[in-house]
């Protein structure tokens, strides 16, 4: 199975030469600027191609979601009437399974830390939210509050706003690229958003935000900046050279941006700091204190007997962008290689998903019953196309291969050097390296010692 790297190039290429061709930076509405959250939605744009089946998969389940958005914002309703020092915006997807709690991998050991009372963590609900007797944060509220508020206000003052917003330069942008961004509409909704949450914000008057992936909370970045609250970020996934969100074109204004970014690794920090435009003031390495108590924890026996079946075991990580082409490929791996055992970590998609693709014996799916940090300690290499996983493998002393489909793997992680780090094109790459022995490690793509780091930021910048 060959993969076809021109369209992968092409896909990132399309939003960087837009940028570079367009005086993005100079596109204002009211004398604000724009491009710095409307470039999310372009960027969107030039990838949907890729995205088609995650998006009407999301398309058909969002009456059910939508049912249930009333019985969320309910969630720790009484936490709201009290004040704090602190408040963190997170989702439930940022919860990981920890010595028998769902803790907030990226803020719970600062919470902790610093002090739970003066921390209010308002909380977005993908799918449900965790039982709270499994849950260690003291404060907790629904961020779908937040957001049912915002919607009804946007549908009630959108009408008041002229809806003939014209900017000829992205009015060309549309026609020439052929993009079909209806970015009146964007502009609206940022307005009436970014106010509602100034309007919230000086109700509370923290010191600090914290967030976890800026590029969906820039309505509240921008709020917080103009009552001059510092914003601070923590890293959620993997980070390259190529990421949009972190590589900036053109030089943008900060106040759309968080100040601080809390990294992983040095491998991060250097990257964005290399860039001219770099929107943070300051960068720490932290590492990650999930990964760190993962590590601790003892593999689940069901697991290890399962693998013991096997002369040699993967742990599969999804991207819905190529989930299905992925799982092909897997698939034929599998008929191949009948005594090497694949374990899926199935995360966007249900295992109900996969039934057509009639998969092999040798291929196991899992959605909830182990965690992939289980499943992937208990193999003996990873595999994904370009998950953050795969860099997670090289914390755990697991080989990381990446499948190269449309040359994603190359243009997201191909500047990593680590020599258990394989990115593979086809059946016989795969052969070839998969059960080579495991090289002393190259670098380390995570900082050590997370609470001693975490302690230092502390002190710093609390």
């Amino acid at each position: 199975m060959q993969c076809h790297g021109s369209f992968g190039k092409a896909m990132f290429n399309t939003f960087k030469n837009i940028e570079s061709t367009y005086d993005v930076e100079n596109i204002s509405y009211k004398g604000e600027q724009v491009w710095a959250y409307l470039r999310n939605h372009y960027f969107a744009e030039t990838i949907k191609s890729i995205t088609t089946t995650y998006n009407d998969k999301n398309k058909s389940i969002f009456f059910r979601k939508g049912l249930g958005i009333v019985q969320k914002s309910l969630y720790g309703f009484g936490h709201w009437f009290r004040s704090y020092e602190y408040l963190v915006f997170s989702s439930s997807n940022n919860r990981q399974y920890i010595d028998g709690n769902y803790r907030e991998k990226s803020f719970e050991k600062m919470m902790e830390i610093v002090g739970q009372d003066k921390f209010l963590l308002i909380e977005e609900a993908s799918t449900a939210y965790y039982p709270k007797k499994l849950v260690p944060t003291k404060h907790i509220v629904s961020r779908n509050l937040l957001s049912l508020f915002s919607s009804l206000l946007t549908r009630t003052v959108t009408p008041f706003y002229k809806q003939d917003i014209s900017i000829k330069l992205l009015d060309a942008m549309n026609d020439n690229e052929n993009c079909k961004v209806d970015y009146q509409s964007i502009i609206i909704r940022f307005i009436i958003v970014k106010n509602f949450m100034k309007f919230f914000l000086k109700i509370y008057k923290p010191k600090v935000i914290f967030v976890s992936c800026y590029y969906g909370k820039q309505e509240i970045i921008k709020a917080a900046h103009e009552l001059n609250i510092k914003v601070v970020e923590a890293q959620h996934g993997m980070i390259g050279s190529k990421h949009f969100a972190y590589n900036l074109n053109k030089k943008l204004q900060s106040a759309y941006f968080p100040d601080v970014l809390l990294s992983y690794g040095t491998y991060e920090k250097c990257i964005i700091e290399q860039n001219k435009n770099n929107p943070f003031t300051q960068i720490y390495a932290l590492g990650s204190d999930a990964l760190e108590q993962i590590l601790q924890e003892s593999i689940p026996k069901d697991l290890q007997g399962l693998v013991s079946k096997y002369r040699y075991s993967l742990s599969v990580s999804t991207q819905y962008t190529v989930e299905e082409e992925v799982a092909l490929f897997v698939k034929s791996l599998a008929l191949k290689h009948k005594d090497v055992c694949f374990m899926f970590s199935l995360r966007h998609f249900e295992k109900v998903y996969y039934e057509k693709l009639d998969l092999p014996k040798n291929i196991y799916l899992f959605k909830g019953e182990f965690s992939c940090y289980d499943i992937l300690r208990v193999s003996n290499a990873h595999l994904s196309a370009y998950s953050t996983c795969a860099l997670e493998a090289l914390f755990f002393d697991k080989k990381s291969i990446l499948y190269n489909i449309h040359n994603l793997a190359t243009q997201i992680m191909g500047e990593i050097t680590n020599e258990n780090l394989y990115i593979i094109e086809n059946e016989n790459d795969f052969t070839k390296i998969y059960d080579k022995s495991l090289k002393e490690k190259q670098n380390e793509l995570y900082k050590k010692n997370y609470e001693k780091n975490i302690k230092k930021f502390i002190e710093k910048e609390l």
